[in-house]
């Protein structure tokens, strides 16, 4: 926030003739709020999450500075930040956008991303990217891909086998053979019994 004070001089052919600088008045003065926005992004509450659903990450943008009663918009990306890219999902890029007008010059607002996390297939990590608009012009940003509050994780669930993936299958064919085995030999073993106490008989 900036107080601006504005100096005058009045000229006629070129030679001050009078002039208005005065540091302390406030007629010649203005007011400047810069915009800043923060970000802090979860999902269900939490910074980690396993999951192979539908996803939601919110993203909670504190603002301080702005006009209030003047419409406002916050427009946000999903970025991969192992990669530093802009994370996709079936190639399509994953944003939010809310309109919002502040009551008051300082606050904050939800945004939400939506998108289908069955296609992760190893822990990553999503930054949040938010910018704030007014009237299509961007104001302000909050774009660090290391600030760990616009930061989530997401990890696939372990052992599921993934299309086409055969190498959980093992295991089970596995257990397969050795019940089947083990019933075989049970049967066997009791066919023997029989046979010894006919004979016996």
């Amino acid at each position: 926030t900036t107080d601006v004070v504005v100096f005058e001089s009045l000229y006629r052919e070129d030679v001050e003739i009078a002039v208005h600088a005065d540091i302390e008045d406030e007629g010649q003065s203005v007011k400047v709020y810069v915009p800043e926005i923060k970000t802090t992004a979860s999902i269900d509450g939490k910074k980690e999450i396993t999951t192979a659903g539908k996803v939601t990450v919110e993203d909670v943008v504190s603002y301080t500075n702005l006009i209030p009663g003047t419409e406002y918009t916050i427009r946000g990306t999903l970025m991969n930040k192992a990669t530093g890219e802009v994370f996709t999902v079936n190639g399509e890029t994953i944003t939010a956008e809310v309109k919002f007008t502040p009551k008051g010059r300082n606050g904050e607002v939800k945004v939400k991303f939506v998108f289908d996390a069955s296609g992760i297939t190893k822990s990553t990590s999503l930054v949040v990217f938010e910018s704030l608009y007014r009237d299509d012009v961007e104001i302000t940003t909050h774009k660090d891909i290391e600030d760990k509050d616009q930061t989530v994780t997401i990890t696939p669930p372990p052992d599921i086998p993934k299309t086409g993936d055969t190498t959980n299958l093992l295991l089970p064919v596995i257990l397969l053979f050795a019940a089947a085995g083990t019933m075989a030999g049970i049967l066997i073993r009791r066919k023997k019994l029989n046979t010894e106490k006919k004979n016996n008989d």
